[in-house]
């Protein structure tokens, strides 16, 4: 009886420690991830602020990064216990308003989509949505009316990426700083 008694506290000490080692796997693979997302981000940043000449080729790698990382792939990148990892940087909000992490999730995934469609129609007007409309990124006109995604040029649509990773680090990520 005793001997079964350590057989199992072995074995469920064994579990915890390959569960431990997949959590410490897991986190190195979503960071890697969310490295990739933010280079595919900044790779983009110049050429939607037409600093360098627009490369549909480029625009077309970045949305396709972005849409490899989102939706279900970045929800099963956070599951539950895998904050207790050293290096997470997840706060436990992400559990806690799973509902809200998961539609921030699927909705990059769907920016990602339309950026990758309209990566050959290029950069669009200044009062078209997106990083350009100042009214939407300050509060005053909801981001909503001013963003229609299936008529939105390629820079409208990045910038709507960006708000939805600045939305989901603000609430679901711990602050560096």
């Amino acid at each position: 009886m005793r001997l079964m008694a350590i057989a199992g506290t072995v074995a469920a000490l064994t579990a915890t420690m390959a569960l431990a080692q997949d959590f410490e796997a897991l986190v190195k693979e979503r960071q890697q991830g969310m490295k990739d997302m933010g280079s595919a981000m900044k790779t983009m940043g110049p050429i939607m602020k037409g600093e360098v000449d627009y490369d549909p080729a480029a625009v077309h790698e970045g949305a396709q990064t972005i849409a490899s990382h989102s939706g279900e792939t970045l929800v099963n990148w956070f599951p539950e216990g895998s904050i207790d990892v050293a290096d997470s940087e997840a706060k436990p909000e992400i559990w806690d308003r799973h509902e809200e992490f998961t539609a921030l999730a699927n909705q990059l995934h769907e920016y990602a989509m339309a950026l990758d469609a309209a990566a050959d129609a290029g950069l669009g007007a200044a009062d078209e949505g997106g990083e350009a409309d100042v009214g939407a990124l300050l509060g005053t006109a909801p981001a909503e009316d001013a963003f229609d995604i299936e008529t939105a040029s390629a820079d409208a649509i990045y910038g709507e990426i960006g708000k939805t990773c600045g939305t989901c680090h603000q609430n679901f990520r711990v602050d560096d700083d």
